[in-house]
């Protein structure tokens, strides 16, 4: 795989993500799925060091607003492994995902339910937030 040189990391990585999207896409459902049994057997731990992966591969995947249920998970994952500054950014990143996923209409049935999903997300880090300030 070439990859011609580019500018800036933008492009750069849109060039990926316009050739090899699809790769990366299969990559980030099989992890995802890894992630997601891991965390079953209550294995939290190796959980989010699969999802960790899976969302390093989702920059460079085609798979858009799909990967905000692989935030979902880690953000999950680390409030379950009180791990509240992880949590914290992917309550961040999932809403970015849901703004810019509203903003390209890509999202329409289910932008409430996920929006609402990722503030009782935020409800629970903070009120483990809170107890641990205690």
């Amino acid at each position: 795989m070439t990859i011609a040189c580019n500018r800036n990391y933008s492009t750069f990585r849109q060039s990926i993500v316009q050739q090899q999207g699809k790769l990366f896409s299969r990559i980030v459902e099989a992890l995802f799925e890894q992630a997601i049994e891991f965390a079953g057997n209550e294995q939290i731990e190796d959980a989010l060091a699969v999802g960790n992966d899976a969302l390093t591969f989702a920059k460079y995947s085609d798979a858009g607003y799909a990967n905000l249920y692989l935030v979902g998970l880690l953000c999950q994952a680390s409030l379950d492994n009180r791990q509240l500054q992880s949590a914290k950014n992917c309550v961040s990143l999932g809403m970015e995902i849901i703004q810019i996923g509203e903003s390209l209409g890509e999202n329409k049935e289910s932008y409430e339910n996920d929006m609402d999903a990722f503030l009782d997300l935020k409800v629970r880090m903070d009120k483990k937030n809170d107890i641990e300030n205690q």
